[in-house]
């Protein structure tokens, strides 16, 4: 790999320029990587490498490869992919990031919604889902709110943008499950990473809570003061 000719790395004269060029090109629709599981040769533009944020702490990646696949061999060092950069290799794109999270929420082995994820790997996965916000990419931010990434206390996952979402208590007080209210499972709340993405990245208002706790307690105030009268 370190040993293709480059631009910029010697003064090529016209004839060699040409060469290198030609060499470029032909390699480009040639098939010569092997995509992370090992299988078949790829072409270098059709694969794209990973960052550590696009990793668990072992460094696999956080979501299933799609199909087919996209993700670079493991076995490329750092400064391999950087000359393969030259000759056509991307970076894992939003969208592709994207594309990997839906298919994972479709899994019935899923594991954003599964319980076999530790809290390291959701930290994770929810700042790799927060990275359209920080930047502010409209289109991204509107596929990840429509994604059902909100886990409820009866079990089921929604939307961000399905309507409101309310704290399964208020403060240590646990709020009735049947009062026909969606409430947020408790466990993700425990991870400051997930109650952050909550709270600030998918608008889960906070007034939000706070209404239902005035409207909670002031039904309780209303309801004790017709008793006593």
């Amino acid at each position: 790999m370190r040993y293709l000719p480059q631009k910029g790395t010697y003064h090529w004269d016209s004839f060699w320029e040409a060469l290198v060029d030609g060499i470029k090109q032909r390699l480009q629709n040639e098939l010569v990587l092997r995509f992370r599981q090992q299988g078949f040769m790829r072409r270098i533009k059709e694969l794209r490498y990973r960052l550590s944020s696009h990793n668990d702490r072992d460094g696999n990646p956080l979501f299933r490869d799609l199909d087919p696949e996209l993700y670079l061999s493991d076995s490329f060092p750092y400064a391999d992919i950087q000359i393969l950069k030259k000759f056509g290799l991307s970076l894992l794109y939003m969208n592709e990031i994207l594309d990997t999270v839906e298919k994972d929420l479709k899994r019935s082995s899923s594991r954003l919604k599964g319980s076999s994820m530790d809290d390291d790997w959701h930290s994770k996965a929810v700042s790799l889902l927060s990275v359209p916000f920080e930047m502010e990419w409209l289109d991204q931010i509107t596929r990840v709110r429509a994604l059902d990434l909100i886990p409820l206390n009866n079990g089921s996952w929604v939307r961000a943008n399905d309507g409101e979402i309310f704290y399964s208590s208020v403060g240590d007080v646990p709020i009735p499950g049947d009062l026909g209210l969606r409430l947020l499972h408790p466990d993700p709340a425990k991870n400051a990473e997930r109650r952050e993405f909550f709270l600030t990245i998918l608008e889960f208002d906070q007034l939000m809570f706070k209404t239902f706790a005035h409207w909670f307690f002031a039904d309780i105030i209303k309801e004790t003061a017709k008793t006593l009268t």
